[in-house]
């Protein structure tokens, strides 16, 4: 799978259509409260656009509720090991995804907070990490993608299809 490369715009993610339906679709089961998970995939080589090529879930251990969530940290861990040698080295962590549920698309205080711990943790090996934030409900779900950029984290643009 490989994003086209004509009409790229700088600060870009590409999101295959199958990674979303897989996001939307922990987002309705979880819903009332909110969900999350990994976003797994590779930057160009100018480090400014990203495929999302793979999405890992909470995990079984992880704790949901109204207005946030807590990962199955060794879960995902494990997970992203085997999708990295899975992948021949190619496929790695790009950041994380969680919903608001009924909410807005705005990062919150919290996710500040937690795109700034993933930036300073040497095992993640995501310096400007990636927060996807799914809003919306039912029908009506709404990824709005966010880097973090040493501050805070800063809107891009996303497309869903990748060839």
């Amino acid at each position: 799978m490989r994003a086209r490369s004509a009409g790229l715009a700088p600060g870009k993610v590409w999101l295959t259509d199958a990674v979303l339906e897989a996001i939307i679709d922990e987002a309705r089961r979880t819903e009332p409260l909110e969900s999350g998970g990994v976003l797994l995939g590779w930057w160009d080589a100018e480090g400014l656009e990203l495929v999302v090529a793979q999405m890992i879930g909470p995990g079984p251990r992880a704790t949901h509720r109204r207005t946030r969530f807590s990962p199955d940290d060794d879960w995902q861990r494990e997970q992203i090991a085997d999708a990295y040698v899975a992948s021949g080295r190619t496929v790695s962590y790009l950041g994380d995804w969680h919903s608001h549920p009924g909410g807005g698309d705005r990062p919150s205080r919290r996710d500040e907070r937690t795109a700034r711990r993933i930036a300073r943790s040497r095992s993640a090996r995501a310096r400007r990490p990636v927060m996807l934030i799914l809003s919306g409900e039912a029908a009506t779900w709404l990824p709005s993608p966010y880097r973090f950029t040493g501050r805070r984290l800063r809107r891009m643009e996303i497309e869903h299809t990748i060839e």
